[in-house]
């Protein structure tokens, strides 16, 4: 799998999400242009979680965002 792969499948859905890779741990940024904030995935490797998990992980934190 591949950070892209898991970008995609944010951007298809709408989620003004982004998988980053940072040192020895993952990230996920929200920026909805009004709203900014990230969220750390303490995972060294992508292929820790799935594309599934990734995903999820993903939405709960737009939903979260989007709440505020």
């Amino acid at each position: 799998m591949h950070l892209r792969t898991v970008n995609n499948v944010f951007s298809a859905s709408k989620l003004p999400i982004e998988l980053v890779k940072g040192k020895d741990y993952l990230y996920l940024i929200f920026d909805d242009g009004t709203r900014y904030d990230t969220l750390s995935i303490m995972v060294p490797r992508l292929n820790d979680l799935t594309l599934a998990q990734w995903v999820e992980e993903g939405k709960q934190f737009a939903a979260k965002m989007e709440s505020k």
